[in-house]
């Protein structure tokens, strides 16, 4: 059964932790009983994909989509040790690398855990013949 509660004020500490004064959570045994609950969002409160909040290793083992190929595998990591970030796909065992940018990454829905997206023509071509 889920619970509402309301938020009165939250501070982001890092990318994992996020402090979050609710209303009527006064005391310390209160808190006790919440601490390290689990915290669920209707989805129409998500952040999309464009804006800053969403980490992209968020969507990791969501289903990638291809306009062009459909389903070409499971994100199984994001590479940002680059200026530009790719999405790696495992499809059958191989990797293919997506560059994240607007024009490529085109939708989210987190409610069938998958990432729409349309390749530029050749490249997924170009990891699956190699």
């Amino acid at each position: 059964m889920l619970i509402p509660f309301f938020i009165e004020y939250y501070r982001i500490i890092s990318d994992s932790l996020i402090r979050v004064k609710f209303t009527d959570i006064n005391d310390d045994v209160s808190v006790l009983e919440i601490l390290k609950s689990d915290v669920y969002l209707p989805l129409s409160l998500l952040p999309s994909l464009r804006e800053e909040t969403v980490s992209y290793k968020d969507l990791i083992e969501f289903r990638v989509i291809d306009e062009v190929f459909g389903d070409i595998g499971v994100l199984k990591e994001v590479n940002d040790s680059s200026p530009q970030m790719f999405l790696d796909v495992d499809f059958n065992g191989k990797d293919i690398l997506i560059p994240v940018h607007e024009d490529i990454v085109k939708d989210v829905d987190y409610v069938k855990r998958q990432i729409m997206v349309k390749c530029p023509g050749g490249l997924i071509d170009f990891y699956l013949n190699n």
